[in-house]
């Protein structure tokens, strides 16, 4: 890992770049999401009455995605709650929500790595102090769905959200590297 400087302008692994692989501890956000794995009895109406996993590192996701699939177990995979719940039964709803942070951000190359859990507003207000913002204009759905919860960046990539600049300037999968 060596020069913190090393990784600038060389494009690495979509792994290598969810996990902050490669970059020194400078680089790391502060609130890193390297918690313990949370399981908790969820009594929410959009969950009903299931078990709810809040996994706090990608590692710990890996791992009870793997034993979830051994084990026959049926996920629901939630982020920050602003969709209605799928109408599939699902043994355990697994939510991103302790996986977030900004990772690196690079505003002259145009870059920015983010854990999937991020709200996009915490994106957006970053974006905002160099004059920049998200050239595919995500959408909020929540009022449009009457839902509340936050906007992360792993739902925007994952439903692939993009607002009416999407024509001109493409939808959100199209800005992704790696």
């Amino acid at each position: 890992h060596g020069d913190p400087d090393g990784d600038k302008g060389r494009a690495r692994s979509s792994l290598a770049a969810q996990s902050g692989e490669g970059l020194s501890s400078r680089d790391q956000p502060a609130s890193s999401g390297g918690g313990e794995m949370r399981m908790t009895k969820e009594t929410e109406s959009r969950h009903g009455n299931v078990d709810t996993t809040a996994p706090g590192s990608e590692a710990e996701l890996a791992a009870f995605v793997a034993d979830s699939f051994r084990q026959k177990r049926k996920l629901h995979v939630c982020g920050g709650g602003t969709r209605n719940r799928a109408a599939v039964a699902a043994d355990t709803v697994l939510t991103t929500r302790e996986i977030g942070g900004i990772v690196s951000y690079e505003p002259g190359e145009l870059t920015l790595i983010a854990r999937a859990g991020t709200s996009v507003d915490e994106i957006e207000q970053l974006l905002a102090t160099e004059g920049q913002s998200l050239a595919f204009e995500p959408m909020d759905h929540r009022v449009l769905l009457t839902t509340d919860g936050t906007p992360t960046i792993g739902g925007m990539v994952g439903a692939n959200v993009s607002g009416p600049r999407r024509i001109q300037a493409g939808a959100c999968r199209d800005h992704l590297l790696g």
